[in-house]
């Protein structure tokens, strides 16, 4: 047999087979079609949780951070409050 015979057989056999069917939780077929449409619409899930997941990380980052700068400014002023405090008692 040559290749090409080969390659059409095998053509011929997919053809003649039914598609890979599934079946789900209560015991009924589900087509391929459906199938992959179903594990495109978990993987849409999973993917929009991880985004989800990553933007809320970052959002508490972020809120973290701000805090941070709020409370430096804050000593900061104090610390100048304090100087001065210092100075005028200095010259007294």
């Amino acid at each position: 047999m040559s290749y090409v015979e080969i390659r059409a057989e095998n053509k011929l056999k997919n053809k003649n087979e039914p598609r890979t069917r599934r079946i789900n939780k209560r015991g009924e077929i589900i087509s391929e079609n459906q199938y992959r449409l179903n594990m495109a619409r978990k993987e849409h899930k999973k993917h929009v949780k991880d985004l989800l997941a990553q933007a809320i990380v970052h959002k508490t980052l972020d809120l973290e951070r701000n805090r941070q700068v709020e409370i430096k400014s804050k000593l900061e002023e104090i610390a100048k409050i304090e100087l001065v405090r210092r100075v005028r008692v200095s010259y007294i």
